[in-house]
């Protein structure tokens, strides 16, 4: 059986200034960033998790035109867009 590794490592800018979300059981932290590919511009929403950690740890302050490195595992989930 052949072994299989979710990793990627995304390399960009700040999109827009992050915003820290925090509920009863968890805090984390979302961003849009920027990627190019020849002359088109990728957007990429990204949710960090554990955010406290990796703000305290690295006086992680980000903000509009920062360039990040990112490191994670990748995932999606299915939205249900509704008429209005």
């Amino acid at each position: 059986m052949t072994k299989t590794i979710n990793q990627i490592q995304l390399r960009g800018f700040i999109g827009n200034i992050s915003e820290q979300i925090t509920t009863d059981k968890s805090s984390f932290y979302t961003m849009s960033i920027s990627t190019k590919r020849g002359k088109n511009t990728d957007w990429h929403k990204v949710i960090i998790f554990n955010g406290d950690d990796v703000v305290h740890a690295g006086n992680f302050k980000p903000g509009v035109g920062d360039y990040v490195r990112i490191e994670g595992e990748l995932s999606y989930r299915n939205r249900e867009i509704k008429d209005a």
